[in-house]
């Protein structure tokens, strides 16, 4: 599992494309609330999730913000009947359509 955090503020949009590079890795795709690595956040809430594409298919999902604050990117997998394995190598596209000027920031 990876994950990538992002600050949205109301009103942005994150749009997400994970493109396995196997044809037998099955990705999942996720967007909780928080950042994933605060010891004193409460637990994340599930925003969105694709997981429909199968094996080696790509998995898409768009969130909007509904207020301000982090999101956390979560990049994973499932074993597969073919594949024993729930990770992969993959390509992750994310886009962000501000709401106002000056929106950032991207934390690997």
């Amino acid at each position: 599992m990876q994950v990538v955090s992002i600050y949205l503020t109301a009103g942005d949009r994150l749009s997400a494309l994970l493109t396995p590079m196997d044809s037998l890795f099955d990705a999942t795709l996720q967007v909780r609330s928080g950042d994933g690595c605060s010891i004193d956040a409460p637990p994340a809430q599930l925003l969105s999730c694709s997981s429909a594409s199968g094996d080696g298919g790509p998995e898409t999902l768009d969130v909007t913000a509904q207020a301000d604050g982090w999101v956390t990117v979560v990049i994973g997998g499932v074993a597969s009947g073919r594949e024993p394995h729930d990770f992969g190598f993959y390509l992750l596209d994310l886009e962000l359509e501000c709401a106002r000027e000056g929106c950032c920031c991207l934390q690997p």
